[in-house]
């Protein structure tokens, strides 16, 4: 309210402080009556405007009341209250407003009145007539809230507080364009009165004073008051005239010469005016226009950017002036667009004054500089790209070029010139269209772009990653634009090695964000990189951008994100198989294999060739691990891995391909020939594949053959000269035709026959699947990720033919064993044959020495061997010697064999030994490590095969075979081994908990014993984890059991309850016990007697405390208890008594079991159990006998008076309610009458004693408690 004030009072010049010591004094409704009131501070003050004030203050008043606290709201920091304040004082000015009669009120006062008023203050009334004038107007023609919104709207816009000057703005200009009754010259003329500077003002009320200025500029051109044809309401004129709009013009600029910060936006300003001017219809828009064309054009001869951008601006309304003339000061013509004039332009726009004039002291400084980019950029850009259907005013590629390349971006600008370029680029990022953003990834800009992008400690790095989002931004919103824009970031200007120089996934994310369409342009665009280059290219970087191809074609298959079809799959695939398998002799430009059309110049080199091949079987890695379904004639819909839409494998299809280029001798020339015998393995093994595939029967086993065996003949193509890897394919050939019948006669007849002749080699011999899944093992050592992907899937697909020998394959490999046992054997033989003949000949030593001074072993190797011999000769010396020199250096002596006795020789024996252990020592641990993880890294591997055939197979019989090699891995694996530990854990975890039906158990002895030996370990487990991993499996096993022999089952978990609460050591858990009566409740509710007993010959009272919660789970969990309430009552009264005898006991005892804790949560567990039994048991007798009341009572006395729990008044108070809950309804009833009746006696006699007292409450409190302890005495 004193803001208010203060405005009435600046209004009139009235100093400020006594109008507050008034309103501190008498409060603020005193002024409503200020006529009335004698102020002797104010009479002073006011000195003859008590008739004005007469009629202005009460105004003033009403207004304050309405409208004031909205005021405060509009400086507020949050944007939405700045809104909602504005909306609100809007709606409310507008009300009082259209309340305001039509007709034309009274001016305040008498005009005869204020001229005798101001001759006798002339002296002391400064104020102009005009603004006078044009004050008294605004308090005629609005509404008295209205006016005073107005006057203090716009004294605010002066406000230094933060965020004021943007809500009085918006506010105002709200105002303004809702009121027909005021004009632009009055709000100018007021703005012009409210926002004057003088030279007493300081530098922050000065720049406040500016502000408030340009502020209230703005405010009148977004109003539309500046062109506005509205008449006034009183008047036929309208709001504005060219007088107005003359005085608008003269501020604008005079406010931009005064200081050089505030041109731009002033200019900014003026041209938002010109824009308006060309859409209005005012009668003086010719002159307006004119004026303009004068003022600014003219008469200034100067260039800056800001003239720049209103020339532009005006030159399309204006064509007729004569603008050679006015842009001849400075530009080559009147096109400013134009190829000649960009030098110039760009030198005008990089620079920070203005341009055209030869006197220095006239170049206008335009301040500091500025991260925001100009705004004649946007008017630029705008001519640049118009809109659809308009014409462009110049070209875009010359401006970028010469502008922004070639003077932003220039190897001798400034960072701060290159923040800018790189602003311009996000504009004409988002403006331009697809065809034309090529034009933007200039030389220079790339340049620098990549250099900012590569470390980020450059100084305008992280405006280079806002590029790479924008860039990233744009194909996201245009999918087609991205094969565009990747050209460019790979192209000429650009790097092949874009993502990896700048550190970025750039190239990577474009391309997730293209269209197939799109992808496969780019990956034509990348085949013709093959033989792009300059001819005098090294062989270095030719190999280099080839390598880059591969992995550009790589990417596009493997990533996940990025779209793919089959089309552009297969090509991919056919084009790598190709260059990696073949030497392309001839083109043929209308073969499907894409990598025929052109013929590499020069050929690949070996290393890109094995590149390509290392790829293929990458691709196919990731490929196979991604499911598809295929449509069969007996089961609709079988997903089957690493398939393409027509359902055959990829692998498959890259073997077709290689398979035909064989044949095509024309056009390629095959690398690598295979022997006769290796062509024969790799025959049979298609043909078998093309046999399998004829056959319908065991589905998915045949797809897995197919799938090993394809990739299998894969590999040994890769690999070369690989004999192991044929011996593999051969033996996979032989054993599926044993396991997969087909529809070949000529294949049965083999398989009979092959039958036979094993059976008269190898009498014994072991099941195929076996040896099907040996040779999916030996893929998992020192594996690829093609080949990991293989194993897995192809044994996912087998895994119906898996059987128990096969189980035992599998876990033998997850056994704990030395992994350096056969290295060790090896340099015990070693070592053993280095120490013959060191004995035996000299030479042979110095040739083991020369050796190893060839050997390319590294330094540390050297070291260590170098030292092993110094200490060879320091055992022989001392040996021979027995002793070293009394100076400390040893004895040389030559050592010959015919010299040395026989003690003497048995010494050398006794020193060489012993340095040979020493040096096979070191050896062992350099290698254990490197061992150790290899052993680890395979045994992740097999439990992915474990994991996949539970998943497969999750009703097979032979999941129960995993499960303790699987604990006995997760317990006791090494601190090194946790990655394998952990990874045993998960399939537990996973696999086990949320099956629904447990598998069949054929054996029930084998069964049983398997739960008594996961007891067991639980029972001694080293870790809770442990602990709850065989829970986990105790119930899978239970529930499979439980169909065989549900009395074994009871029997275990007895067991483990009483070691549980018997066994001090024991390492079992309640959860252990809690899970199995959750999972089972009708089992757990059949050995209830189990766990009462237990609890009464429990070792501590925290797992005697457990037990009562036990209880009352098993009690809780039980289905459908109202069957059982025979069972419930005289389980109640079991309970009861064991609770009793062990609380008893606590109470009693000199040492207790229980402390308070382990009590209180008894207690609660019993009354719990009280209210949950009271739902069952219809019969009172029978619910307070079984819960025994009378000992409960008795029970709450005897911890009252208890030294350990008597402290503890809430386990005696529960013990009581605990009595109240059991106690019978007619037993509580007779109780509560009689207690009432004693209650009422109490206070009869109470009020008697009350009567004899003084009558002060408080004694009467204190005899009311009193009397009753007399009366029971």
């Amino acid at each position: 309210m004193l803001s208010a004030i203060q405005s009435v009072a600046l209004s009139f010049e009235i100093d400020l402080p006594p109008i507050e010591q008034a309103i501190l004094e008498y409060g603020f409704d005193s002024l409503r009556n200020l006529p009335k009131i004698a102020f002797p501070c104010l009479a002073i003050e006011f000195q003859g405007k008590s008739s004005l004030l007469r009629n202005v203050l009460p105004a003033v008043m009403a207004a304050v009341a309405t409208t004031l606290p909205l005021f405060w709201h509009l400086s507020s920091a949050n944007k939405g209250e700045r809104i909602d304040a504005s909306v609100k004082l809007v709606a409310a000015l507008q009300q009082f407003q259209e309340n305001r009669s039509t007709e034309t009120s009274k001016t305040l006062g008498s005009g005869d009145e204020i001229d005798e008023e101001e001759e006798e203050d002339g002296s002391e009334d400064k104020e102009d007539d005009e603004v006078k004038a044009y004050s008294s107007k605004l308090d005629s023609n609005n509404a008295p809230d209205v006016a005073y919104a107005i006057r203090r709207l716009i004294r605010g816009l002066a406000s230094p507080r933060e965020s004021s000057r943007l809500g009085f703005a918006v506010a105002l200009t709200e105002i303004l364009s809702r009121l027909d009754t005021v004009t632009c010259d009055q709000i100018l003329v007021l703005l012009k009165n409210a926002s004057q500077t003088s030279g007493s003002m300081s530098g922050q009320e000065e720049r406040d004073m500016l502000f408030a200025r340009l502020f209230g500029l703005k405010c009148i051109v977004q109003s539309g008051l500046l062109l506005n044809q509205k008449p006034l309401r009183l008047s036929s004129t309208s709001s504005s005239s060219l007088k107005g709009f003359e005085t608008f013009l003269t501020e604008l600029l005079e406010l931009g010469e005064k200081k050089s910060w505030l041109r731009e936006s002033c200019w900014w300003t003026l041209l938002s005016a010109v824009t308006a001017l060309t859409k209005s219809s005012v009668s003086w828009k010719e002159k307006a226009y004119e004026l303009l064309f004068d003022r600014v054009c003219v008469k200034d001869k100067t260039w800056s950017p800001e003239k720049v951008a209103l020339t532009l601006n005006v030159q399309k309304t204006r064509r007729d002036a004569d603008w050679d003339a006015v842009c001849g000061t400075y530009f080559k013509g009147s096109d400013l667009l134009s190829t000649c004039n960009l030098p110039l332009l760009g030198r005008l726009l990089k620079t920070s004054y203005a341009e055209g004039v030869e006197d220095d002291a006239a170049k206008h400084a335009a301040g500091p500089w500025k991260p925001q980019l100009h705004f004649v950029w946007d008017v630029i850009l705008d001519e640049l790209l118009p809109a659809e259907g308009s014409v462009s005013s110049g070209s875009l590629q010359d401006f970028y070029r010469i502008v922004v390349d070639e003077i932003l971006f220039s190897s001798s600008s400034s960072p701060k010139r290159k923040y800018w370029g790189f602003l311009v680029f996000q504009k004409a990022l988002h403006r331009a269209p697809t065809s034309q953003l090529p034009m933007l990834f200039t030389k220079n800009f790339m340049r620098t772009w990549i250099n900012q992008l590569a470390k980020d400690d450059r100084y305008l790095h992280k405006i280079a990653r806002q590029v790479t989002c924008d860039v990233q931004s744009v194909v996201e919103k245009d999918p087609k634009a991205g094969f565009t824009l990747v050209l460019q970031l790979t192209g000429t200007n650009g790097s092949y090695q874009f993502d990896r120089i700048t550190k970025t996934k750039t190239v990577e994310t474009i391309l997730s964000s293209t269209d197939s369409t799109g992808i496969k342009e780019y990956m034509i665009f990348l085949f013709k990189q093959v033989n792009a280059g300059d001819q005098g290219d090294s062989p270095t970087s030719i190999d280099s951008r080839r390598m880059w191809v591969i992995d550009q074609l790589s990417t596009l298959i493997r990533k996940g994100s990025i779209p793919k079809t089959n089309e552009n799959i297969q090509i991919a695939l056919e084009w790598l198989a190709t260059h990696g398998f073949f030497k392309v002799v001839n083109n043929s430009s209308k073969s499907e294999n894409v990598a025929l059309h052109n013929i590499p110049e020069p050929s690949f080199s070996d290393e890109v060739r094995a590149a390509c091949r290392n790829k293929l079987l990458a691709c196919l890695g990731d490929l196979t691990s991604v499911t598809g379904t295929v449509d069969t004639s007996e089961d609709k819909g079988v997903k089957v891995p690493g398939v393409a839409s027509d359902g055959e494998f990829w692998t498959s299809k890259v073997l077709k391909t290689i398979i035909e280029l064989e044949k095509d001798s024309k056009h390629v020339e095959l690398l690598h020939h295979l022997e006769d015998n290796e062509l024969e393995v790799r025959n049979q093994a298609l043909s078998l594949i093309k046999n399998i595939k004829a056959s319908h029967m065991n589905y998915m086993a045949a797809r897995g053959a197919e799938l090993l065996l394809g990739a299998l003949i894969l590999k040994c193509l890769s690999d070369g000269e690989n004999e192991a890897g044929w011996e593999d394919v051969k033996e996979c050939t032989e054993q599926f035709t044993k396991l997969l019948p087909t529809s070949d006669v000529k294949a049965k007849k083999k398989r009979k026959e092959s039958k036979r002749a094993d059976k008269e080699d190898e009498p014994s011999d072991r099941p195929p699947v076996d040896l099907v899944v040996d040779v999916i093992i030996g893929l998992l050592e020192n594996s690829t990720s093609f080949t990991r992907v293989i194993a897995d899937q192809s044994f996912g697909m087998l895994a119906s033919l898996v059987n128990d020998s096969t189980v035992d394959l599998i876990l033998t490999q997850l056994e704990r064993r030395d992994p350096n046992e056969d290295v060790l054997e090896e340099d015990d033989e070693s070592d053993d044959d280095s120490e013959d003949s060191g004995i035996s000949s000299k030479d042979g030593t110095d040739d083991d020495e020369n050796e190893s001074a060839s050997s390319p072993d590294n330094g540390e190797e050297e070291e260590l061997d170098d030292e092993g011999t110094e200490a060879l000769r320091k055992a022989l010396q001392a040996a021979v010697s027995g002793r070293e020199d009394e100076d400390g250096e040893e004895s040389d002596i030559s050592l010959d064999a015919s010299d040395l006795d026989d003690e003497q020789m048995m010494a050398i024996d006794e020193k060489l030994a012993a340095v040979f252990r020493e040096r096979s020592s070191g050896r062992r641990k350099g290698k254990d490590v490197g061992a150790q993880r290899e052993a680890t890294y395979f045994k992740n591997r097999v439990l992915d095969l474990v994991e996949t055939y539970m998943k497969r197979q999750p009703s097979s019989r032979l999941i129960f075979r995993f499960i303790l090699p699987l604990i006995e891995l997760a317990a006791t694996s090494s601190s090194d081994e946790k990655q394998l530990s952990d990874k045993a854990k998960g399939i537990l975890r996973s696999q086990l908990s949320k099956t629904k039906d447990a598998p069949t158990i054929d054996d029930t002895s084998k069964g049983v014993q398997l739960l008594e030996s996961l007891h067991l370990r639980a029972r001694k487990a080293h870790s809770q984890d442990t602990v709850s991993i065989i829970s986990i499996c105790s119930l899978f096993v239970a529930k499979a059991l439980i169909r065989n022999d549900e009395r074994a089952v009871l029997r275990i978990y007895e067991e483990s309850i009483a070691d549980f609460f018997t066994r001090k050591a024991s390492s079992l858990n309640p959860a252990f016990i809690v899970d199995f009566t959750r999972r089972h409740p009708h089992l757990a509710w059949s050995i209830r007697s189990c766990i009462t007993e237990a609890l009464g010959n429990s070792v501590n009272g925290y797992r005697q405390s457990q037990a009562f919660s036990i209880l009352q789970t098993v009690l809780t969990s039980l289905p459908q208890p109202e069957a059982k309430k025979d069972e419930i009552l005289a389980f109640t009264s079991e309970m009861s008594k064991s609770f009793l005898d062990a609380l008893n006991k606590s109470c009693l005892a000199e040492k207790p079991l229980m402390n308070s804790a382990h009590m209180k949560q008894t207690l609660r567990v019993v009354l719990s159990l009280v209210r949950f039994t009271k739902r069952f048991i219809a019969n009172s007798a029978e619910f307070e006998k079984a819960w025994n009341t009378e000992e409960w009572e008795k029970l709450s006395a005897a911890l009252s008076s208890s030294e350990h729990f008597k402290a503890s008044r809430s386990l005696a108070s529960t013990c009581q309610q605990i009595s109240k809950l059991t106690r019978l309804e007619g037993q509580k009833n007779g109780e509560s009458s009689s207690r009432s009746a004693r209650k009422r006696k109490q206070n009869a006699e109470a009020q008697d004693v009350v009567k004899d007292e003084p009558s002060s409450k408080k004694p009467k409190r204190k005899k009311v408690r009193k009397v009753p302890k007399s009366a029971d005495s």
